[in-house]
């Protein structure tokens, strides 16, 4: 879940964002990010009323039940502390959506 909870860090700022939403035909592994090595951030919302998994890596490595389950209007975050640079795939069994932020 998203908390927006400060940070034992210093402050860090983005130069740059982009945010998307993205429809996830059912039965379909998609990209919805690629390697970024100058990712600082990045969060999901499951916008629909259907489950959605996402993949840290390459579509094939997850499936619907191997990957990191978003209930609908749940989220996932990639920051600081959890700094993960690498592709992000996604899957869902029925048709869905995501909105997502990537920041650099």
């Amino acid at each position: 879940m998203i908390t927006n909870q400060s940070l034992p860090s210093p402050i860090t700022s983005f130069s740059k964002c982009s945010n998307k939403v993205l429809p996830i035909p059912k039965n379909t592994f998609l990209e919805v990010l690629p390697v970024n090595p100058n990712r600082l951030y990045a969060a999901f919302i499951n916008m629909s009323t259907a489950s959605v998994t996402l993949i840290l890596g390459e579509r094939s490595d997850g499936s619907i039940t191997k990957g990191i389950p978003l209930t609908p209007g749940g989220s996932f975050e990639i920051n600081l502390i959890n700094l993960y640079r690498g592709k992000v795939s996604i899957t869902a069994e029925r048709d869905a959506q995501i909105s997502f932020i990537e920041c650099e």
